[in-house]
């Protein structure tokens, strides 16, 4: 609390303006800015160490309407670098809470090359800090850097000047590997594109974690995966619910549901994708008779009209399995 109160003090010695301050309360906030006549004041909301807090000037001129949005400004622009750590001022500039000029400064502060770059985000069931331990040995450019997002996710900023790695799921590859061998875990890892500048690294970390979610949610085989992965799937969740909620009643019946729910018959049908459509490669790599997997293709032929072995067919089929398991994730089932 001293590096606030310093701080505060820092910007009323800057602009000459006495103002008072208290912590916000959950349901306070209708305007950033606005006069209250009845007392007098004029009370901007601000943001500092994490916290939201009212501050309050004297009068309710104009003038001072000025000088509250020049004290929101200065405290707000002030207070992230002294009063996060590099990880969580990485992390705010990850999730897109900070303006170009805080990410400027995180630059300048850490000597962060202004240059290609991309994220990508790690998720792992147990033994988080032994993972996080694996990665910091791949820490090797300047400016590359980890932070952890929750109790077992973790995002990584990439820099490869020396392209050590012909492309980012290259590197993904061999952090995978890497967490195997030294920790014992398969991590599931989501990542962005390559942007040109770290002012775009939002735009990583957001295909990055959007990889690493529907991943998780439609239980894709592997453990890397990249944003492209799911540009169909991008495309259908875009759609209104109620548009495929319509498309669902009209192509699926409670049977075609039921197989739907079946794991052993998805994990089939996901595979013999894997294999574009060869019955034998598939079956070799189920270790199941070619027969039990003919089988099993004439059965979801019988219960949804489609026999995936057509082109086409899968095509539609795998439109239809994306709009189930949407449906799904957005009713938390």
């Amino acid at each position: 609390m001293q590096a606030f109160e310093k701080l505060l003090e820092e910007v009323k010695n800057q602009t000459g303006l006495e103002f008072s301050y208290r912590p916000a309360t959950d349901g306070e906030e209708k305007e950033d800015i606005f006069a209250d006549e009845r007392k007098g004041v004029t009370c901007f909301f601000f943001q500092a160490q994490g916290k939201k807090y009212l501050g309050s000037l004297y009068g309710c001129s104009p003038a001072e309407y000025n000088y509250a949005v020049l004290l929101k400004r200065l405290i707000e622009k002030d207070s992230i670098g002294k009063t996060l750590s590099r990880e969580e001022y990485l992390r705010s500039i990850l999730q897109g809470k900070q303006p170009i000029g805080e990410m400027k400064k995180y630059v300048e502060r850490y000597s962060v090359p202004d240059g290609a770059c991309f994220c990508v985000c790690l998720r792992v069931e147990r033994n988080l800090p032994e993972t996080t331990e694996v990665l910091l040995q791949a820490v090797s450019a300047p400016g590359d850097y980890l932070c952890t997002l929750d109790e077992n996710r973790i995002a990584f900023l990439k820099f490869d000047e020396a392209e050590r790695y012909p492309s980012a799921s290259e590197f993904a590859l061999f952090l995978a590997q890497s967490v195997f061998e030294e920790v014992g875990v398969h991590p599931l890892i989501g990542v962005g594109d390559t942007v040109k500048r770290f002012a775009e690294i939002g735009d990583s970390f957001r295909q990055a974690a959007f990889a690493l979610r529907m991943s998780s949610a439609f239980r894709i085989k592997g453990e890397v995966h990249t944003y492209k992965e799911f540009l169909l799937v991008k495309m259908l969740e875009e759609i209104p619910l109620s548009k495929r909620q319509e498309y669902m009643n009209e192509y699926l019946t409670d049977e075609s549901k039921e197989l739907l729910e079946n794991e052993d018959m998805l994990n089939t049908a996901e595979e013999f994708f894997l294999n574009s459509l060869n019955v034998s490669e598939t079956a070799r790599k189920l270790f199941m008779h070619r027969n039990t997997l003919m089988y099993r293709l004439d059965k979801i032929e019988r219960t949804t009209g489609l026999d995936i072995r057509k082109f086409s067919d899968a095509v539609s089929f795998r439109v239809l399995t994306l709009l189930y398991q949407l449906r799904k994730e957005e009713k938390g089932e």
